[in-house]
C-alpha cells in the first residue's frame, strides 16, 4: 500500500514538473510555434493535473 501511494505521488509530481516545463517553453522559447504548441498543450494539460493531484490526495 505505501509503494502504491509512492507510486501516485511521485506520478503526479512528475506530471506537474513537465507541464511546469510547457509553461515554461511557452513563454520564453525563441521559437513562435514552438510557443503556440507549447501554450495549447499546457492549456489542455493544467485542468487534468488539477484535478489528478485533488484525486490523489484523497
Amino acid at each position: 500500500m505505501l509503494l502504491t501511494v509512492r507510486a501516485w505521488n511521485e506520478a503526479g509530481r512528475a506530471l506537474a514538473v513537465w507541464t511546469a516545463l510547457q509553461m515554461d517553453l511557452s513563454r520564453h522559447h525563441p521559437d513562435a510555434e514552438l510557443r503556440a504548441a507549447a501554450d495549447g498543450f499546457v492549456a489542455q494539460l493544467t485542468p487534468v493535473v488539477k484535478a489528478a493531484l485533488s484525486d490523489f490526495g484523497l
